[in-house]
C-alpha cells in the first residue's frame, strides 16, 4: 500500500469529470436555495459565502 496520493496512475476521464462537477453544482444550488428560504443574507465576500455554503453542505449530507 502507499503512503502518498498520486494520481499519475489515473487518465483523465470526461464522463467521471463530468458526474462529479454536476454532483458539486447540485450541492451548491441544493444550499442556496435552502438560504433563500431561510432569508439568509451574504455579504459580497467569497469567504463569507464559503462558510455559509458549508454550513448548509453540512446539513445535508
Amino acid at each position: 500500500m502507499e503512503t502518498e496520493l498520486n494520481a499519475t496512475g489515473y487518465i483523465y476521464n470526461t464522463t467521471n469529470y463530468t458526474v462529479e462537477l454536476q454532483r458539486i453544482l447540485c450541492g451548491v444550488f441544493a444550499c442556496y436555495t435552502m438560504m433563500l428560504k431561510d432569508h439568509i443574507q451574504v455579504l459580497n465576500d467569497e469567504n463569507d459565502i464559503r462558510d455559509h455554503l458549508i454550513n448548509y453542505l453540512k446539513m445535508i449530507r
